[in-house]
């Protein structure tokens, strides 16, 4: 019989977190509580969650069980965000986040989130985001109209992701420590905020699989910043198979690394121009056009594709927010007249939309619809393009 988890492995695996989620008064006070409590006496962290939820009057089940109880690290990220006016002169953020998991799958409650908005004056307000599952979504009031959204911006919390950001006034090389991620700034007129995060999870499927072609089943970049105008530079990823961080990923030196951006969970992933600097099994990805974003390793597999791309060059299907509860605003480009259908996950089209040349923005509220994933794929003259396909997810 395995033996319970102990106090001890919690504070070690888990405590920053605790004390994120109790504020450091209440947290230094419910620990002296509790060695009070179970002096010269056994105690497992099945006690130590009853005691400590009872002590404070706050339901830490939540954390226990993501954190503490089962295997693996929770990783959480912003989808996206939406931007309305209210009637305080302050502006209604909708924040859409997400949570995986690092290690054997498990889905957690009783989430606590810190995010810091900023804007294009570097302007930051802080706020927490609570929720449930797989995804939430929270309205939070800010002072002003934020152009970037960052999780625990200070490593408050015990998650998937390892961060780091920095204030850049001249050109050179800068390497974000822990990361796997090197940034040449080659032309700069003004300061820049740089903030890279390397997720320890995988990142979100293509909206609908590619034969051959393998996304990183381990992590992932997210790159975010307010660049002046005029920003260059190259950024520079890491692979190594040598080191365990690759070795799923890139198994044969006849298997062909790549790497893809998307722009955020709007967007599908597209395969960009690279240069890859080092051998098959460690060296870096070089990318001289960077910008903001996501950025994920992949491989074509031994005999497919060659050099030429396997994912289309542009999005002819943009999905803002995703997941979402109540609207999405989608954007269309098509050059000639056709049809958008929302199919379940059963193939069964649940919703149209008529198309003419052009772009076409749609704003869809998906009334009587149960929660789930659905599909959009666009129609023309009888026939389905596949690489236009994108996933949507509904949440309630």
């Amino acid at each position: 019989m395995s033996a319970l988890p102990t106090p001890y492995a919690t504070l070690q695996h888990g405590g920053p977190t605790l004390r994120f989620y109790l504020g450091d008064s209440l947290f230094f006070e419910t620990l002296k509580a509790f060695i009070d409590e179970f002096a010269f006496d056994d105690a497992s962290s099945y006690d130590m969650r009853d005691f400590m939820t009872s002590y404070t009057g706050i339901d830490l089940s939540g954390f226990f069980d993501n954190f503490v109880l089962n295997s693996g690290t929770p990783h959480y990220s912003v989808d996206s965000f939406a931007v309305g006016m209210n009637n305080n002169d302050l502006y209604d953020v909708t924040v859409f986040a997400k949570q995986k998991r690092k290690g054997p799958a498990f889905t957690g409650n009783g989430n606590i989130m810190e995010v810091m908005f900023m804007d294009e004056n570097w302007n930051r307000f802080t706020d927490t985001i609570h929720f449930n599952g797989h995804t939430g979504h929270s309205v939070k009031m800010v002072p002003f109209i934020p152009s970037i959204v960052l999780v625990d911006p200070e490593e408050k919390m015990c998650d998937a992701t390892t961060d780091n950001y920095r204030t850049i006034k001249a050109t050179g090389n800068y390497l974000f420590e822990k990361t796997f991620f090197t940034l040449e700034v080659d032309n700069i007129s003004d300061s820049a905020f740089v903030r890279v995060t390397h997720n320890w999870a995988p990142p979100d499927s293509l909206a609908a699989t590619v034969a051959g072609l393998r996304l990183s089943d381990y992590r992932y970049w997210r790159i975010d910043g307010i660049f002046p105008e005029n920003f260059q530079a190259t950024g520079k990823f890491t692979y190594n198979v040598n080191g365990y961080l690759d070795n799923t990923l890139i198994t044969s030196s006849s298997d062909t690394l790549i790497i893809l951006y998307r722009k955020g969970a709007m967007e599908d992933w597209q395969e960009i121009q690279f240069e890859k600097v080092g051998p098959w099994n460690v060296g870096n990805i070089v990318v001289n056009d960077f910008k903001a974003g996501e950025y994920t390793l992949a491989v074509k597999e031994a005999g497919v594709g060659g050099s030429e791309l396997l994912l289309p060059k542009k999005n002819a299907i943009k999905i803002y927010p995703n997941p979402s509860a109540d609207c999405f605003i989608i954007t269309v480009i098509i050059n000639s007249t056709g049809e958008l259908g929302i199919y379940n996950e059963s193939g069964v089209m649940v919703k149209s939309f008529s198309l003419m040349p052009g772009t076409n923005q749609i704003n869809w509220r998906p009334e009587g619809l149960a929660a789930g994933n659905y599909m959009m794929a666009l129609l023309g003259e009888n026939h389905l393009t596949p690489e236009v396909i994108k996933a949507v997810y509904l949440h309630y």
